[in-house]
């Protein structure tokens, strides 16, 4: 109530009409009387508690009440409360602005500010007789206080002593008030500020202390006037609205057996896109064939995150949770009690081990557990949806360990058997090991029957650090079933999820799990009906997914189809041979690892054996040995001698390049001399020992800078010197193979460093600043390759000058510029180089800088049959017809994975087309079931209330509204490219050539854009 109007009273009222809907008025819209501010239909319980205080009631408010009485609202389903009398003074409830004179002096006088507390004698807030006094009035509390919207308001209130069957908890809620207590309460809040709260705390992880604050401040800024503390009285209720909440949308008000009867996880929301026996899979789906039984595989992510810590505040017996195991917290007592078993375990046992990358990752996270119950949390989650999984999550006590992964992923399965199950976990290469022993301890009540197939997989972001063991067989790209899955997505979650962590790091156990619980129920109700994610299944968001991954199917299908057919014209038995080695190891991936095979993973690179290493060891072997039988031996061995000529010369291509930089500080120039004066020392050293195995040749020219100095070394002398010293012409000759080789190694691993630099920095370089690091990177890369390129062509002059010519030299051939490209990498087109040329000139480079490599652009497959496209001679052995008796003719090892890695694209997506194409038809029959279910809760629970019936049923006939217009709209929006699937599936994808198959017809999808979104990308998805 204000004094707004000079006319009068603003009254702003919520009133359950005649025909049992709302309706509100205020004094300024039609049809409402502007002299009262009050609608002669609406009915009011702002009435004096007696009839002789009318006349010390202001004038205005003796208009306002005269003649107004109320009719008693009907009970109904929690949320039909709302319908009940809902009177709301929406501005300044809490005072009423009264002057006492008339209108027209408004402006002329000094106003005064009267609470509703201080009309106790004269204004009285009347509950349960339609509005009226009861005759036997029980007074309410005399601070009794209503938390609202814009506010605190202590209001004088009067329940009904009538009879002992409507309680004040009772009439309080039928007012769409929430009581702090049900026993004498003194504080409650409107369902409104309950509701807003709500949704402000899980959409902006707002705290329940800032909104009470910002309620404090909208009372009274000033600070003069002191607002009562019900901070705590404020956070129970909400809790206690989460909790209702959440029995309410999952249908625990229509069963009569209540809440406790409430099964494990039965409160979570669940992934319809995932495989739930008895619900959304076909009939026969435990016997499907090979070819489709991994459609029904159920694909599983965990990760532990130790941002959402705990503190000891409270404990369990006095913050008890109030739906323990009924979400996605597993219950306190069965988690614990399972613990306890492995308090005095051997520490090597308890604490999962680590790939060498993670360990002083887990180290950190296992320190500081000092003044906390809970270091983090561990969660499971669908891999492919990023769902929260029922009985999922659990409390980490110091860092991450066997038995709190174990519960947490056995419970998440909920005693459900799957056939086929994959786990993806950052560290799943040492947690696979021993599981089956382990699952043995885990408490029965979780266990899931049988004993199904697991594969393991590591998340694609998270495997580049293990070891290269770990590559082949944890790699998602190289695991069939599984589609185009990132296993990242639980990680996204927690990115979701860490906002809520300052607030919940304060709170007891109990209200803590329950508040997760809630958010981890909003994030999976948001993954059902809006796009926020990059995999979700609103949908847009599962249309957008399909029409992304049918061309790129395709794509994929026809480049390795294409590049098979290549590779078998003059290499079609080693083909097949790949394809069974690979086809045997994918095989083996899947069994306990009591029974699998020793199978050779084909994805790991084998380099050749011979080194530069390995040949000096063979050397220091047979100088031992001809010292044994030699009496007269020289102080410095002929391979030692070679050793430390090619050591020299290596010294010198690296200093090449420091001495040609320009503009060098006076640091750099010092820097510069040192380096030159030690290495002409090692020089000179080693034309003294020239001298020894060749006495009389010249030597060499020390006028020149040490960098720039001839070696006399074999290769660099005339056939006649070379003649005079054998033995130092054959261990030369051997070491220099040896450098080639390793030259070549090393160019090939640093090509595919640059192509995964370029991907990088065109995927998350999004800054100045990252593009300049990378940008230094890459430069980087460029010496190096440049110094490998120097190696070889050093070694192969060397070669050509011991040998001559050859057939060596198909094996060692002249390295040219445009040779040095990675095996997606393709030359520039005429334009393309222009353009590049133009940009050179306009920076003052040198147009025909040699000393540079040849520009290149990764592609983002291997286009072989692009007209006569052919990867650089590198990456091959050597063409049939150029087998000798030397050589092999087999193809290079880099050629035989990167064959397996485009097959492995392409049969991941067209795993994830028919995966999507699956999954719409899941999601469409859990829609259809669930509407059937919500139709059989509107009769479930027997009750002899009429009004409590009606609201069960309403509220079961909309939710099952709700899944009924879902799946409508789902199927109109799906229909077609579902069918466009279908028609790739059986035709083009099915086939073994790079022909394209079947008619295909344009079509036209509608998606919706979020503004909000913006363009997010999957940041973790890569080509593995």
């Amino acid at each position: 109530v204000s004094n707004e109007r000079a006319s009068g009273l603003h009254v702003r009222t919520r009133v359950l009409t005649e025909t049992g809907s709302t309706s509100d008025a205020r004094m300024d819209e039609p049809g409402v009387d502007d002299n009262m501010g009050i609608d002669e239909n609406e009915r009011s319980w702002f009435v004096p508690d007696r009839p002789e205080d009318s006349e010390n009631v202001p004038t205005d408010i003796q208009a306002a009440i005269s003649g107004i009485s109320m009719k008693p609202p009907a009970k109904r389903y929690m949320n039909s409360v709302r319908s009940s009398i809902i009177i709301l003074i929406q501005a300044h409830i809490a005072s009423i602005h009264l002057t006492g004179q008339p209108a027209s002096h408004m402006d002329k006088i000094s106003r005064r500010r009267i609470s509703l507390d201080s009309l106790d004698s004269q204004v009285r807030f009347h509950l349960g007789h339609n509005g009226a006094p009861c005759p036997f009035p029980r007074q309410g509390h005399k601070d009794f206080l209503v938390i609202h919207t814009n506010g605190f308001h202590s209001m004088p209130v009067s329940f009904c002593g009538c009879g002992s069957t409507y309680e004040p908890y009772q009439q309080i809620l039928d007012m769409a008030w929430f009581p702090a207590t049900p026993l004498e309460p003194q504080t409650c809040a409107t369902f409104d500020v309950l509701r807003q709260f709500h949704a402000m705390n899980l959409q902006g992880k707002l705290s329940g202390y800032d909104f009470y604050k910002s309620l404090v401040l909208l009372n009274d800024a000033t600070g003069l006037k002191k607002v009562p503390d019900r901070l705590a009285s404020f956070m129970l209720m909400a809790r206690q609205w989460r909790h209702l909440k959440m029995s309410k949308r999952s249908g625990r008000g229509h069963d009569d057996k209540g809440i406790e009867a409430t099964t494990r996880g039965g409160f979570a929301v669940e992934c319809r896109a995932c495989p739930i026996p008895s619900v959304n899979l076909p009939d026969g789906w435990e016997s499907a064939p090979a070819t489709k039984s991994w459609l029904y595989a159920l694909i599983l992510s965990q990760d532990a995150n130790f941002r959402l810590k705990n503190r000891l505040r409270s404990t369990d017996a006095k913050d008890p949770s109030l739906q323990p195991g009924f979400a996605y917290f597993v219950s306190s007592d069965e988690y614990l009690r399972h613990l306890s078993n492995y308090i005095h375990k051997d520490e090597a046992c308890f604490h999962i081990s680590h790939c060498v990358g993670f360990a002083a990752l887990w180290l950190a996270n296992s320190k500081k557990s000092k003044g906390l119950r809970a270091t983090g949390v561990a969660s499971v989650s669908c891999a492919r949806h990023q769902f929260f999984r029922p009985t999922g999550t659990g409390d980490m006590q110091i860092g991450e360990r066997y038995a709190n992964m174990d519960f947490l992923f056995i419970s998440s399965l909920l005693c459900v058997f799957f056939p086929f199950l994959l786990l993806c976990y950052d560290i799943a290469c040492q947690y696979s090991k021993n599981f089956w022993t382990r699952f043995e301890d885990v408490p029965s009540v979780i266990k899931f029957p049988g004993s199904p197939t697991i594969h393991w997989a590591v998340p694609k972001f998270h495997l580049p650090p293990h070891k290269p063991e770990c590559h082949g067989p944890f790699a998602l790209g190289y695991t069939p079933g599984v589609g185009r899955t990132d296993g990242e997505g639980v990680e996204r979650n927690w990115a979701w999820l860490n906002g809520a962590a300052a607030s919940t790091s304060q709170m007891g156990p109990g209200s803590r799990h329950d508040t997760l619980d809630d958010f981890m129920g909003f994030s999976n109700f948001r993954k059902v009906v809006d796009y926020v994610e990059t995999r979700n299944l609103s949908g847009d968001s599962m249309l957008r997914n399909m029409a992304g991954a049918i061309p790129e199917a395709i794509i994929h299908h026809q480049a390795f189809a294409v590049f098979t057919e290549s590779l078998k014209k003059e290499h079609e038995q080693e083909v097949k041979e790949w394809e069974k080695d690979v086809i045997a190891w994918e095989t083996a991936k899947g069994r306990k690892a009591s029974n699998k095979e020793k199978v050779p993973d084909p994805y790991l690179a084998h380099e050749d054996t011979v080194s530069v290493h390995e040949i000096e060891r063979q050397l220091a072997e047979e100088e031992e040995k001809r010292t044994r039988h030699e009496a007269n031996i020289s102080e410095t061995s002929p391979a030692s001698f070679i050793i430390s000529g090619l050591a020299i010369e290596d010294s010198q291509l690296l200093l090449r390049p420091e001495a040609a930089k320009r503009h060098q500080t006076t640091t750099q120039q010092a820097s510069l001399q040192r380096k030159r004066a030690a290495l002409m020392k090692k020089i000179r050293k080693f034309d003294e020992v020239l001298l020894k195995f060749l006495p009389g040749i010249s030597t060499v020219d020390y006028s020149k800078p040490a960098e720039n100095i001839r070696i006399h070394l074999p290769s660099k002398l005339t056939n006649d010197d070379r003649a005079r010293v054998p033995i130092l012409v054959t261990i030369e000759d051997r070491l220099r193979e040896a450098h080639a080789i390793q030259a070549l190694a090393d160019l090939r691993r640093h090509l595919r460093t640059r192509t995964f630099a370029r991907k990088f920095k065109d995927e998350n370089a999004r800054s100045q600043r990252a593009y300049t690091r990378m940008h230094a990177l890459q430069d980087q890369i460029e010496v190096k390759l440049r110094t490998a390129r120097d190696r070889y062509k050093a070694a192969r002059e060397a070669l050509f000058q011991l040998r001559g010519q050859g057939v060596w030299e198909e094996r060692f051939r002249e390295l040219n510029r445009e040779d040095i490209r990675g095996l997606s990498d393709r030359m520039l087109t005429t334009e393309e180089a222009d353009a590049d040329r133009r940009a050179r000139e306009l920076a003052g480079l040198s147009l025909d800088d040699d000393d540079a490599t040849i520009p290149t652009i990764s592609v983002a497959y291997l286009q072989v049959g692009e007209g006569r496209r052919t990867l650089s001679w590198i990456w091959y052995g050597v063409t049939a017809d150029d087998i000798d008796e030397d050589l092999d003719g087999s193809l290079h090892d880099g050629i035989r994975i990167e064959w397996l890695k485009a097959r492995a694209r392409a049969q991941r997506w067209k795993e994830e087309v028919m995966l999507l194409n699956e999954e719409m038809r899941r999601i469409l029959r859990y829609t259809e079931w669930r509407a059937q279910w919500w139709d059989l809760q509107a009769s479930r629970r027997p009750t002899s209330s009429p009004s409590l019936a009606e609201g069960l049923a309403a509220y079961a006939a909309e939710e099952a509204h709700i899944e009924r217009s879902r799946l409508m709209q789902w199927k109109l929006k799906w229909e077609p490219i579902r069918q466009r699937a279908s028609e790739a599936i059986q035709d083009t994808l099915a086939t073994g050539s790079g022909e394209l198959r079947g008619v295909f017809t344009h079509i036209e999808i509608e998606v919706d854009d979020d503004e909000d979104i913006g363009d997010e990308e999957d940041w973790s998805d890569d080509e593995n």
